[in-house]
C-alpha cells in the first residue's frame, strides 16, 4: 500500500465538491494509520472515469436501477446512519474479479471486525450488540459506473447515488482488479478508495435534487484491488474510517 504524501489542505475529511446540482463530500484515498492519524486522515480527490469495457462484468450484485426521488425527512441516527438498520452490516461484491476472490475479500472484513470490536468507540456505541453481518453481494453496482458519473467524466470525485431508501448495509465493499482501482484513483499503485456510495438529500420544494441541496452520506463504500486482500493492517484502517470509528 502506498502512503500519500499530501498537501495540508487535502487532509480534511470534510471536503466539499458541488456538481451535478448536488453537493456531497469527496471520495478520498484511504491511507495512514487508524491509531496514530485519528483526526487528521490525509485524502485526495478522485476522477470518476472509470468505465468497463462492453460486456465486462461490472458486479456480483444486480443495481437497483434509477434513485427514487428524495424526501424531505432524514433518516439519520448514530454510526449506522439509519434508523433502519439492526446492525452493522457491510456487503461484499466483486467487479471483473472471481467468486474467489469475494470469498476471500468477505474472509477479510469478518477478520477485520473482529479485530475491530476492541475499539474503544466500537465498544462504547454497542457495535457487538447485536453482533455485524457480512453477506456476499449487494444491492447496488458500485458508485462510479453510474449514469451520473458517465455523464459528468470530468468531475474531481465520484458522484454518490441519492436514495430515499439506504441500502441496509453502511458499507458497501467492493473488490476489482488493482488496475481497476487505480485507474478509478488515478493515484498510482493500487491504493484503497474510499466513496460515499449513497446520499440522503434534503429538498424542500423541489421535485428532485437541484442545486443548493444539501446531501448527507447514509451509505460508504470501499473500493479493493484483489492484491490488497492481505494487508490486514490497511483493511482495518478502511473500515475503521468508514463505519465512523474516528
Amino acid at each position: 500500500m502506498k502512503i500519500l504524501g499530501l498537501p495540508s489542505l487535502l487532509a480534511s475529511v470534510a471536503a466539499i465538491g458541488v456538481g451535478a446540482g448536488l453537493t456531497y463530500a469527496v471520495a478520498s484515498l484511504i491511507s495512514g494509520s487508524p491509531d496514530d492519524q485519528r483526526g487528521s486522515m490525509q485524502i485526495a480527490t478522485v476522477t470518476a472515469t472509470a468505465t468497463l469495457d462492453a460486456g465486462q462484468e461490472r458486479s456480483t450484485a444486480t443495481p437497483t436501477g434509477t434513485a427514487p426521488t428524495p424526501t424531505a425527512t432524514a433518516p439519520f441516527t448514530g454510526l449506522l446512519l439509519d434508523r433502519k438498520r439492526d446492525r452493522l452490516a457491510i456487503c461484499v461484491a466483486g467487479v471483473g474479479v472471481s467468486e474467489d476472490d469475494v470469498t476471500r475479500a468477505k474472509t477479510a472484513v469478518e477478520g477485520s471486525l473482529q479485530r475491530l470490536s476492541s475499539d474503544r468507540i466500537w465498544i462504547r456505541v454497542g457495535l457487538s450488540n447485536p453482533p455485524p453481518v457480512v453477506e456476499a453481494g449487494c444491492p447496488s453496482a458500485p458508485a462510479v459506473y453510474s449514469q451520473r458519473n458517465k455523464d459528468h467524466p470530468d468531475f474531481p470525485f465520484i458522484i454518490p447515488n441519492p436514495v430515499t431508501e439506504p441500502s441496509y448495509f453502511k458499507i458497501h465493499f467492493f473488490v476489482m482488479p488493482d488496475e481497476e482501482v487505480e485507474r478509478i484513483s488515478n493515484a498510482g499503485p493500487p491504493p484503497i478508495v474510499g466513496t460515499r456510495e449513497e446520499v440522503f438529500c434534503k429538498v424542500p420544494s423541489e421535485p428532485g435534487p437541484t442545486a443548493g441541496d444539501v446531501c448527507s452520506e447514509v451509505t460508504a463504500g470501499i473500493y479493493i484491488g484483489t492484491s490488497e486482500l492481505n494487508d490486514e493492517y490497511q483493511i482495518d484502517h478502511a473500515l475503521a474510517k468508514q463505519i465512523g470509528l474516528y
